[in-house]
């Protein structure tokens, strides 16, 4: 259960750090995979050790020694980050903010304001045709 719970941190973690899904659940699965199967391996190899057998017993009893015994791990790795991942991508769509403004193409460089009561103020006024030509001829030159 500690292995489980270890292994779905591990994938949240990693699901943060790449952004996307399937670059995250990649990356948790060889982590939570390669961690287990070292463990294993550990277990395996201090087994034949009298002063060590209670540890291999132990590693024995938290990371199983039947390879049917890395699904869950892997599951529980795959699944965390597949969540963060999304959850980022889905906060981070989120916050930005596109305007549509039909009929209207702004001039490049020019931005709008896109909430408040600002919007109805904002206009072209005479200083501003003056400044971009000026900006323009400074630019040709």
């Amino acid at each position: 259960m500690i292995l489980l719970a270890v292994a779905a941190v591990l994938g949240a973690g990693l699901g943060l750090a790449f952004r996307t899904a399937v670059l995250a659940v990649a990356a948790a699965l060889a982590a939570a995979g390669s961690a287990q199967l070292g463990a294993q391996c550990l277990a395996r190899m201090i087994a034949g050790r009298a002063a060590t057998s209670q540890l291999a017993r132990t590693i024995q009893d938290v990371v199983g020694l039947h390879p049917a015994a890395l699904l869950p791990t892997l599951a529980a790795a795959s699944c965390g980050a597949a969540i963060a991942a999304l959850l980022v991508g889905w906060t981070e769509n989120r916050r930005k903010n596109t305007v549509f403004i039909p009929g209207d193409q702004p001039k490049p460089g020019q931005h709008k304001r896109q909430r408040g009561p600002a919007v109805a103020a904002i206009a072209e006024r005479p200083a501003h045709a003056v400044a971009e030509t000026r900006i323009q001829r400074i630019l040709k030159q």
